[in-house]
């Protein structure tokens, strides 16, 4: 239970990581931008398979975390500028 602990709150770390970064940095084809930065995302789930070292487990999560919320302010931050309402 300890090192599913660790692994998710690295995830919760890199969550964090990822709105700040999304908050500062300005991307210049945001969707473009959001797709590359989800192919971070299935390395947390190939570390799971093969099976890593926790701390290994837990930096995946931490970039998988990192990629999600990245991907998730690109995508509907778009959507509401293009989109009229």
């Amino acid at each position: 239970a300890a090192a599913w602990g660790a692994i998710l709150a690295a995830s919760g770390a890199g969550a964090l990581l990822g709105g700040v970064i999304a908050l500062r940095v300005r991307f210049r084809r945001p969707i473009f931008a959001a797709s590359l930065v989800l192919l971070l995302y299935p390395l947390q789930l190939a570390l799971l398979a093969i099976p890593a070292p926790v701390p290994v487990i837990a930096a995946g999560a931490a970039l998988a975390g990192v990629s999600t919320v990245v991907f998730t302010v690109l995508f509907d931050t778009t959507l509401q500028e293009q989109i009229p309402a």
